[in-house]
């Protein structure tokens, strides 16, 4: 049958999703009941219907005509219609604040509450420059929200509506709100976001999504390109709120989806949405009714992230209730892969990866004493290099199946990150998993075949700065070459979550002018001559700006007054039972003074000054006897919560020769204006360049571009 084309705007987001249905092959497939289609005709030319009203007679059509229905489900599903929200009407009624509620079933009508029933600034909670995210689930069709005291029924379609804007009453992130880190952007217009949906449950599209947050305001989906020009679109063009549609498990069960909110790479927040799937929709008690929880943020302070270079792909990791782990990993072009892990699982290759790497400078005599296999000046020799290679790309590799176990997400992995990289670890918000990224390797590995050294990447006169190999194009199955780890070949940041008041990314450490300055505190149960020569070097780098403690109070008093660096160099310990957090190292300097991480959050108020000096914390743990999977993580969140602007710390215990190299290496790097990611992976190459491999055991959790002064971005 002929059709006539309306040019005038569409009255409501159904009629310009029926337009596009008319305009697709759908309309004409036998599957659509030729009455059907002359009821949409009639529908689409009737002017006297009101918005609601078409909404509700396109209903009606479309549960009345069976083949309609399923050639409509499959139109929605289609990846073209991700952002239906992009549509040339803005939304003639308001999809979450609450209007009268109708019974049966307490549900939402939005068809009757215009946009006077949005809370007004006066509602809002915070200042009124605050942005919140919004989340809430809805029913395709009808647009109403689905109640959070009900549980999702296997396998039905819903949409995951959000919009960042005005803290909502409604949104299932309304009681763990976090103000959108938005200062993170440049005051310009706006900026463009990406939004990804990842989800080992639902299934979701792993295309981006695209939305515009403004200057000020909330946030809209538009037609225009994000990599355009800029704006053409008109007011009346744009969307107030981004839909995905995600379709519910086939199996009853809890289910989790999570959203990342990005800007050119960087994961600005996040949130994990959880649901009860059964059967049926029913209402459910609260323990397991439809919540979101905001679970990560990068900042909420001020930084020019905008200036910064775009990141080439994000890991995200989150934990669930029954321990087991869940990694999203996200590339320029949308969601790469997301897969779960066991916690038994997890901590055994952990705990595997770990004795590897300690296996490389530690070994025990006849007498069961332990001793360093390292030479003088941190060396080793061709053969011990080749054979510490081979079994540490062993390890690598049994670390890149575990977080990518299928051959399609270790193909997808490969074409995100087969060259140098820059990478964003974000760790959901008090996980304990210290996960050892620069360990991975990604060239496949079959133990028991001939190991086949790579030429090119070995070769000893490559540039400092080579972070891929030349002959990569050349590697097979058991290439035994340095930059398969990507510790070498990648720049890998670890910021974690800041939420508290006043707290921000700092991309300077300390003062950020004048001379850097350094606090010290060491053990005095290490080597004595080798400490000494080590502070001396530090001190000398530092133009005697450095001071130096072995007692616990006279260190605390010291930083009431925030320097710009403080170095740990000392001895990591067991927790004492019952006085001391089991499962982390204890940072023990002087004799036997201990500082256990819990002591830190008294600091907070004492030590005021880092609030704005946010000095770089270095912890080099020395002959360290009980390194577990969470070694140093404790401090790190612990450090972060007093404001510091990052932590740098050993992935195992290292010998204090190869510990004082490593210090000196990184401090002359940052002192010479190069990023902490540069700066870490100058001293991996130094001692890559003396055959060893232990580099890959120290960790940045922090920005990668993080210096000690202003500088040109980098790393």
């Amino acid at each position: 049958m002929t059709t006539v084309t309306d040019p005038s705007d569409p009255r409501c987001e159904d009629e310009a999703r029926l337009r596009a249905f008319r305009a697709s092959s759908h309309w004409t497939s036998e599957d659509v009941e030729e009455a059907a289609r002359q009821a949409l005709e009639a529908l689409l030319h009737d002017p006297s219907l009101s918005p609601a009203a078409f909404t509700d007679q396109l209903a009606v059509i479309l549960l009345s005509h069976e083949g309609l229905l399923a050639r409509w489900d499959l139109f929605l599903e289609e990846p073209q219609q991700e952002h239906r929200s992009a549509t040339p009407a803005e939304p003639a009624f308001d999809p979450v604040h609450p209007g009268p509620r109708t019974a049966p079933g307490d549900f939402v009508d939005f068809d009757v509450v215009g946009d006077a029933a949005l809370p007004s600034e006066e509602e809002d909670e915070g200042t009124a420059a605050d942005r919140f995210l919004n989340l809430w689930l809805t029913w395709p069709l009808s647009q109403f929200q689905v109640p959070a005291d009900r549980c999702l029924a296997v396998g039905r379609r819903y949409e995951l509506v959000m919009n960042i804007g005005k803290l909502i009453a409604e949104s299932l992130l309304s009681e763990s709100a976090q103000p959108f880190p938005d200062d993170l952007l440049d005051p310009a217009d706006g900026h463009w976001l990406t939004v990804s949906v990842c989800s080992d449950d639902f299934a979701v599209s792993s295309v981006h999504h695209h939305l515009f947050l403004p200057r000020e305001g909330g946030s809209w989906v538009c037609e225009c390109p994000p990599d355009g020009p800029g704006h053409v679109c008109e007011p009346h063009h744009r969307g107030r709120y981004l839909r995905v549609p995600v379709v519910a498990p086939p199996e009853s069960g809890p289910a989790r989806l999570r959203l990342l909110v990005a800007h050119r790479g960087h994961q600005l927040q996040s949130a994990t949405l959880t649901a009860t799937v059964a059967p049926r929709e029913t209402q459910v008690e609260d323990t397991a009714r439809v919540s979101a929880e905001i679970d990560y943020t990068l900042t909420p302070g001020f930084v020019g992230l905008a200036a910064l270079p775009p990141r080439t792909a994000a890991i995200r990791i989150s934990q669930a209730g029954d321990g087991s782990f869940t990694v999203d990993v996200d590339g320029a072009s949308g969601a790469v892969s997301t897969f779960r892990l066991g916690e038994l699982q997890t901590a055994g290759a952990l705990e595997q990866a770990r004795k590897a790497l300690m296996a490389v400078h530690a070994g025990v005599n006849k007498d069961g004493e332990r001793v360093n296999l390292l030479t003088w000046d941190n060396r080793k020799s061709r053969e011990a290099f080749l054979t510490d290679l081979e079994k540490l790309a062993g390890i690598g590799w049994d670390l890149f199946v575990l977080i990518a176990p299928r051959s399609a997400q270790r193909q997808a992995l490969r074409g995100v990150l087969g060259g140098a990289a820059q990478l964003q670890i974000c760790r959901q918000e008090g996980m304990d998993l210290a996960f050892p990224w620069a360990l991975v390797y990604d060239i496949p590995v079959v133990r028991g075949d001939t190991w086949k050294p790579c030429r090119q990447g070995l070769d000893p006169d490559l540039p400092a700065d080579t972070r891929e190999c030349p002959g990569a194009d050349g590697h097979q199955v058991n290439t035994a070459c340095p930059y398969g780890f990507w510790g070498y070949r990648h720049v890998i940041e670890q910021p974690p979550s800041r939420r508290s008041e006043g707290q921000h990314l700092a991309l300077v450490a300390g003062r950020g002018e004048g001379a850097p300055a350094m606090t010290v505190a060491r053990s005095t149960v290490l080597d004595a001559d080798e400490t000494e020569r080590h502070v001396a070097r530090l001190r000398s780098q530092f133009g005697g700006r450095l001071t130096d403690h072995t007692a616990k109070a006279a260190l605390i008093d010291a930083l009431v007054e925030a320097p710009d660096c403080v170095y740990f160099y000392c001895h990591g310990r067991t927790p004492e039972n019952g006085r001391e957090a089991p499962g982390h190292t204890v940072l023990e300097i002087g004799e036997k003074d201990r500082i256990p991480s819990q002591d830190l959050a008294a600091m907070d108020t004492r030590w005021a000054s880092w609030h704005y000096r946010s000095p770089l914390v270095f912890l080099n743990g020395c002959h360290t006897v009980d390194s577990g999977p969470a070694t140093w993580l404790s401090y790190a969140d612990a450090f972060t919560d007093l404001h510091a602007s990052g932590v740098v710390g050993t992935e195992i215990s290292v010998a204090q020769t190869l510990a004082s190299e490593v210090a000196v290496l990184f401090w002359q790097a940052l002192l010479e204006g190069r990023s902490v990611g540069s700066a870490l992976h100058s001293a991996r190459a130094a001692l890559l360049k003396k055959g060893n491999l232990l580099g890959l055991a120290y960790t940045a959790y922090c920005s990668s571009s993080l210096a000690l002064r202003p500088t040109s971005a980098s790393g």
